[in-house]
């Protein structure tokens, strides 16, 4: 897996009330910004998210949250940029 210059802010997710529950990947998705060099900041999302989050608020050392991300599912809303960030400079998908 390759390395990547993006800094990636993961929203913190709140279940009340629920121990275990599951990410429904029609529902959820990935938001992100990245500073292109300063110019212009370009957005996106991902989607194709899964995963489960157990959450126990009498105890919060054994909550824990398992997520995958499809990394083509990559969306900028510019195919030519997807493209790119698909292929082996990047997420090599």
């Amino acid at each position: 897996m390759k390395r990547f210059g993006f800094s990636w802010f993961f929203a913190s997710v709140i279940c009340l009330g629920a121990l275990a529950q599951t990410i429904d990947p029609g529902k959820s998705s990935v938001s992100f910004e990245v500073s292109n060099m300063a110019f212009r900041t370009v957005s996106g999302t991902f989607s194709g998210m899964k995963g489960e989050i157990k959450f126990d608020p009498k105890s919060i050392d054994s909550s824990s949250f398992e997520v995958c991300i499809d990394a083509a599912s990559v969306n900028t809303e510019n195919k030519k940029r997807d493209d790119h960030l698909r292929n082996e400079d990047f997420f090599e998908v």
